[in-house]
């Protein structure tokens, strides 16, 4: 009883603290719990996503009959919007084209053949920059 009384704080410090240790145990076992518990549903969820992936439902000739016909439709309304929203600016290059003394395929191919050349080494801008060089000045808009 003498030790307690000379050292009642270290009594006090110590029965709290093992009481907030206790606590702490407690909780860590009940979390450790609750994650195996997540764990083993991750696991139940990933073996049915793999029985799921594994099943491998036969083709009926009804659905590839419908495959293929949406897949020419979907085709013919392609070329449709095609015509429609395809090469808004083709006009535009056509007469560009035509004052720098070229067709406009020959303008597309010869830009394509310097973009892929120059691409790496400087920027975009630049690289527009330098191909306009190559024509004469005069002609240029």
């Amino acid at each position: 009883m003498d030790f307690i009384k000379k050292n009642l704080v270290f009594v006090i410090v110590s029965s709290s603290l093992l009481l907030v240790s206790a606590v702490l145990i407690y909780l860590t076992i009940s979390k450790y719990s609750e994650m195996n518990q997540a764990l083993a549903k991750v696991a139940e969820g990933k073996q049915k996503i793999d029985e799921l992936n594994n099943q491998k439902p036969a083709p009926l000739k009804q659905n590839l009959d419908k495959l293929e016909a949406d897949k020419i439709s979907f085709q013919t309304r392609l070329e449709q919007i095609r015509t429609v929203f395809g090469k808004p600016l083709k006009t535009s290059l056509n007469t560009f084209a035509e004052q720098i003394g070229i067709t406009g395929d020959e303008l597309v191919s010869k830009f394509r053949t310097h973009w892929d050349k120059e691409r790496k080494l400087t920027d975009k801008y630049q690289i527009l920059e330098d191909f306009l060089k190559q024509f004469d000045k005069a002609k240029l808009p």
